[in-house]
């Protein structure tokens, strides 16, 4: 008896991109006007996966792309030198026609800088203290289709790199460039879109998060040790819509790095409380087994008082199963941001 196999049409392409872009690195700070008065520029590879709708979100977000590039940056200036840059990204399109996409990005990697702080050698590069460092991007573009494989784009980037007070000086690179390149598709067909399902039920129920959390922040001067910082989470969300949750809960923080401080300000540390504990409330936005966590807080207890009562959280979360995830974000004063978390969380 002959057996046939059939080979299952796919559900994703890939395309392959090249771009070239030039711009300025911003003077964000008022001691940060020496390090780059040239031109910045450098080329970007990238590779996107294109969705059609086989998992819930792809429908919700009209099919957008997710990717990986990889940068060069040239700043132009012996101080800074130069970054290369690895993005995550997912790519949202704004609107589509035969010819013509626009689309807005949001990604987030590491970075790698060939001339960090140096007491010797580099004293005056304040941004960035460290060989790596995290980053972030966003663009805002367009796409055009000059022909079935081939799309032009040009876009506007704003990118980041810090090192979230890992090691100082961490004043950070913020780079604003345009972009122009050019896009191929690797297959030859394309799967057809699912359409959006409207009668997909998502999970109603309430539901229970602890997380923990573990950071290292370092404090002047610079070349100091390095002290480190837990945070324990606890919130609860709720799923209101396909890809949208709402969340609520209470962190506790243990950040050794304050009585360090405090004993600089001649503060004996056994008088004040290091600890702190906050309530937060936030918004997670679920892409499949990936969730974009913002979240904003306010000190409930902080009886060493030398930053701002209220913080910010933006973090992203890994789902290992339906019950686990990993943790990674930036927890920050408004612009100035305290440490990076890296975490793992149980959801019941």
């Amino acid at each position: 008896m002959l057996s046939q196999s059939v080979e299952e049409s796919p559900r994703y392409t890939y395309t392959a991109g090249l771009n070239y872009f030039s711009g300025f690195a911003v003077k964000h700070d008022r001691f940060m006007g020496h390090l780059s008065n040239g031109i910045t520029q450098g080329i970007e590879f990238n590779i996107n996966k294109n969705t059609y709708g086989y998992q819930i979100w792809e429908q919700v977000f009209k099919y957008p792309d997710v990717g990986f590039s990889m940068s060069y940056y040239d700043y132009g200036s012996d101080k800074l030198g130069q970054s290369i840059g690895g993005v995550l990204y997912v790519d949202f399109f704004l609107f589509r026609t035969n010819k013509l996409e626009g689309f807005f990005k949001i990604g987030t990697g590491f970075g790698y800088h060939t001339n960090p702080y140096d007491r010797e050698s580099n004293n005056q590069n304040v941004a960035i203290g460290s060989k790596f460092s995290q980053s972030m991007q966003l663009r805002g573009g367009v796409n055009y289709q000059i022909s079935d494989r081939w799309k032009l784009t040009a876009a506007t980037t704003i990118s980041h790199f810090s090192v979230a007070a890992f090691t100082q000086p961490n004043k950070g690179i913020n780079v604003i460039t345009a972009n122009l390149g050019c896009a191929y598709r690797l297959a030859n067909d394309i799967p057809g879109k699912v359409m959006l399902d409207t009668l997909y039920q998502w999970d109603r129920r309430l539901k229970y998060n602890a997380n923990f959390s573990y950071a290292v922040k370092e404090i002047p001067p610079i070349g100091g040790p390095k002290f480190p910082v837990y945070v324990f989470t606890f919130y609860i969300n709720k799923q209101v819509s396909k890809t949208n949750i709402i969340n609520l809960g209470i962190d506790g923080f243990s950040n050794t790095a304050l009585m360090e401080e405090m004993r600089q300000s001649d503060i004996d540390p056994m008088t004040i409380d290091h600890k702190r504990l906050g309530i937060a409330i936030g918004h997670e936005l679920k892409l499949h087994r990936v969730s974009l966590l913002t979240q904003f807080g306010a000190y409930i207890y902080r009886p060493y008082k030398t930053d701002k009562p209220v913080y910010q959280r933006l973090a992203l979360k890994f789902y290992l199963g339906e019950n686990i995830y990993l943790h990674y974000g930036f927890l920050t004063h408004f612009a100035k941001a305290d440490h990076a978390e890296w975490g793992i969380g149980f959801t019941l």
